[in-house]
């Protein structure tokens, strides 16, 4: 899976990171889930042109669920969801995990767009940055945010997706 990794630094402001920097544990999940998502995505495409969305199949996915729920000292959290539901998940892990590390896989702009892999409201970069700024302009934290971490998912790994209709798209390996 390729990746950019963005920190939330003390002053609340989003900064890119090297990569690299990822921890182990975490790179090991990335890797399953896109094991299992192309596997879904290969499974819903099969006899059609393309697909809409793999977003049901994802969330019902029990290896991915897994994964997602699995707590240790880095919290791997899916935030594909509507980008108006960002702060909310956000507060509400930072409460629950607050002596971990937040690790928010989200996706790229592009790729989610080119992908299909969930609808077109999640929430990327450029919106987690407008909102946490909103957020941190009226609120200060009590906890230490230094440990919040974005994944942002660019591409997979040994495929690309095809833009078969203004709204379908299928994988493809390279």
């Amino acid at each position: 899976m390729k990746y950019n990794l963005y920190t939330l630094t003390k002053d609340s402001s989003i900064q890119k990171i090297e990569s690299e920097d990822l921890e182990e544990s975490i790179k090991i999940k990335l890797e399953k889930i896109q094991i299992e998502i192309i596997a879904e995505y290969k499974r819903k495409q099969e006899g059609r042109i393309g697909i809409r969305s793999l977003g049901k199949e994802i969330r019902q996915n029990k290896i991915i669920k897994n994964i997602f729920s699995k707590e240790d000292k880095n919290v791997l959290i899916k935030m594909t969801e509507n980008r108006r539901s960002f702060i909310k998940v956000f507060i509400e892990n930072l409460y629950n995990q607050n002596d971990k590390s937040l690790f928010y896989m989200i996706l790229q702009r592009d790729f989610g767009n080119k992908s299909n892999l969930v609808d077109k409201s999640f929430a990327d970069i450029s919106d987690i940055r407008k909102n946490l700024s909103l957020f941190f302009k009226y609120f200060n934290s009590k906890n230490n945010l230094t440990n919040i971490f974005f994944i942002e998912i660019t591409a997979f790994q040994g495929y690309d997706f095809e833009q078969v209709t203004n709204i379908t798209s299928k994988l493809y390996k390279l």
